[in-house]
């Protein structure tokens, strides 16, 4: 699920800041590539966020903070997992 999540987000967010970078030749294109679409993607879904590449247009950005809110949501899916597994009962 992780994979897939990654791989739909990433080239969606690729979508969305191509035709910035295409219209600005002289700006930096730090989404010059998939991989890096796909760093900002694990990054921020696994709400780190280093900080170091980071979306332009305004459809990026929000495509970003629906990845980081859905990264909390799995964060806090493995968290729950995690702590029911040493959950300790009566027996």
């Amino acid at each position: 699920m992780f994979v897939l999540t990654v791989a739909v987000l990433s080239y969606v967010l690729r979508i969305f800041e191509i035709p910035f970078y295409r219209a600005n030749e002289t700006v930096n294109n730090e989404m010059d590539d998939y991989f890096s679409s796909v760093w900002l993607t694990i990054i921020t879904l696994t709400t780190v966020g280093y900080g170091d590449i980071s979306p332009k247009t305004k459809a990026g950005k929000i495509t970003i903070v629906v990845i980081a809110i859905f990264g909390t949501f799995l964060i806090s899916l493995v968290v729950l997992a995690v702590a029911q597994i040493f959950d300790l009962s009566q027996n």
